[in-house]
Formats: structure tokens, sequence, C-alpha cells
């Protein structure tokens, strides 16, 4: 989403040249090339390490590890890279016209344009046919049709698949990875028409202008497309935290083994805590018991009777009755 946000704003500069129906190299101009850069490999390559991991997860059935030092890595990878090529790029051109006019905005100039292939078109195309080839494996294996078994490859006809598919079921894993092949797969779409445009540029073609501003105005709005996506995706991707509500969970009462002998059955008794769904606890509706009444309940304390009753929230346990 940063690189999403970076390559925005480098496409947002153009108003300026708009407004002067003219491309002004200076330092205006190079901030939008550099922004440009960054934005562009940054995307690519974030795409690249979605697509790479949704296929890891689906085909090979890798479970990623729980802590947090992956995503980092990768994460400080990526910016390591673009820092590179961009201080590497300042460094090596000082005093040029790196950065400067390419008709409709400003980007790495014509002069330098094998380093403009190597270090941003390389890296766009490499993400977008990758995962177009990476999509085509991921889903043969969701559709049932093979299955990958360390680096031996099965493949199914359509009753195995049809049983396979009635015999097992998706896990939240499986889920997520799948919704997660939606952005890799949008990449490739905005991605495709400026990849085109640039191809018959770089062999001297004469592009027509609006094709020009389609593909680029197509890219630009890569972040916007994935916000929008985002959204869509968002409840399976980051499920919402189940809070404590009476009317959708199942709550469990702690309280000490003898305190309410008196309005539980014997065999619903343990020697621990009991589990009641949420309308047993509504029957039962618990109050303070006064300790100089006579009761069943034992000799117990004043404080022990009051002990309050913990109630929390069952996520995945069985209601034991």
């Amino acid at each position: 989403m940063v690189s999403e946000l970076i390559q925005a704003l480098g496409g947002i500069l153009n108003i300026k040249w708009v407004r002067d129906a003219a491309v002004t190299e200076g330092t205006y101009c190079t901030a939008q090339g550099v922004l440009k850069q960054v934005g562009d490999v940054g995307v690519a390559l974030a795409s690249l390490a979605i697509a790479l991991h949704t296929f890891m997860v689906i085909v090979f059935r890798w479970r990623p590890p729980k802590s947090s030092t992956l995503p980092i890595i990768v994460i400080s990878s990526i910016w390591i890279f673009l820092a590179l090529i961009i201080g590497l790029s300042f460094a090596s051109h000082k005093g040029k016209t790196y950065y400067g006019d390419t008709k409709y905005w400003c980007w790495i100039t014509k002069d330098y344009l094998a380093e403009g292939i190597a270090l941003e078109y390389v890296w766009m195309w490499t993400a977008a046919l990758l995962n177009i080839a990476l999509y085509i494996p991921i889903t043969l294996v969701l559709k049932g049709l093979i299955t990958v078994d360390g680096f031996h490859v099965h493949f199914h006809g359509s009753k195995e698949r049809y049983r396979s598919s009635i015999s097992s079921k998706p896990t939240i894993v499986d889920r997520i990875a799948t919704k997660m092949l939606a952005y890799p797969a949008l990449y490739t779409c905005t991605v495709l028409p400026i990849a085109i445009v640039r191809w018959d540029q770089f062999y001297n073609h004469t592009v027509p202008w609006p094709a020009t501003v389609i593909a680029d105005v197509i890219f630009s709005s890569s972040g916007l497309l994935n916000v929008l996506l985002y959204t869509i995706t968002r409840p399976t991707l980051i499920p919402h935290r189940e809070h404590e509500s009476f009317s959708t969970n199942t709550l469990r009462m702690d309280y000490p083994t003898n305190s309410f002998n008196s309005i539980l059955s014997p065999h619903t008794q343990d020697s621990h805590s009991r589990s009641l769904p949420i309308n047993s606890i509504a029957l039962t509706s618990v109050v303070p018991v006064d300790p100089s009444s006579p009761s069943t309940l034992g000799p117990k304390t004043p404080a022990e009777l009051m002990e309050p009753i913990k109630l929390r929230v069952l996520t995945s346990s069985p209601v034991h009755r």
C-alpha cells in the first residue's frame, strides 16, 4: 500500500505538466522520476512476494510461521533494494540528466534506456509474467485437477476431483490464500497495457497519445483498485475479532466446585469449571446468596460465596452440558 501511495503521488505530479502544457526539467521533474521509479518497482516486488507466498501455501501446502520475522525480512529487503537502485543511480550519474523529460512526464531519460529497463521494467514484466505462470498451477490445485506431494505432481480425473471436493473442506489458510490471488491478478491486469505501450515505444514506433494516457491511467489507478479490493477481501484476510456478546456467543462460567450444587444437577458437575449455554445462564439467574440463611452449599465464608463469576467467550471449545 505504501508503494501504491508513492506511485500515485508520482502520477499526481503530472498536474503541473498539464497546467504548463510542457515538461520542464529540474528538481520537481527529478522528484517525479524518483517517485515513479520507487512506486513502480515497489509495487512490482510486493505483488511478486504475494504471488510467491500464495503459490507456496496453496500448491506446496506450506504453512508460514506465526512470527513476524519472515514478513519483516521480505519488506526490509524490498526497501533496501529500492534505496540501492535510487542511491547508486544518483551516485553513478552525478551531474548528468538522469531523470528528465520523457515527453509526457519525468522519468529516466532515453540516454539511459538500459538502466530504465534493468532497474524498473524488468521487475514489472517479471512480476506480471510470474503472476501469470504461478496462477496456472494454483488454479489447477484449487480446482482439484492436480495435487503436489513434495516434487511429485499427481493428476486427477473428474471423478477423483469430485470425490476430493466433497471429502475435504478448505481451511482458513486456504480461503485466505484464495482471496490473496486477486492481488497479483489485479496487478497483472493493470501493468499489461503500460507494458505493451512501452515495448512499442522501445522499438521507435509511434504510439497514439490516447493509448499512452489510457495505459498510464490504468497503471496509476492500481492503488485505488487495490484499496477497493482490500475493502472487499478484508473480512477474510483479517477476521473480525469476536467481542463478548450474549446474543452470539457461548459463555463459560467458572466458579468454585461446591458453590452451585443446589442449582446444577449432579450429572453436570465436575471437579473444575462448568460450561453452560447462554440460555442456561439466563434460566439460573445467579444472584448473591445470603450467608446467614440455611443452605446446602456447605461451610463457606461470605467472601467465597460472593466470589465473582467469570464469563469468558468460547471461540473454539464445544459447550459441555
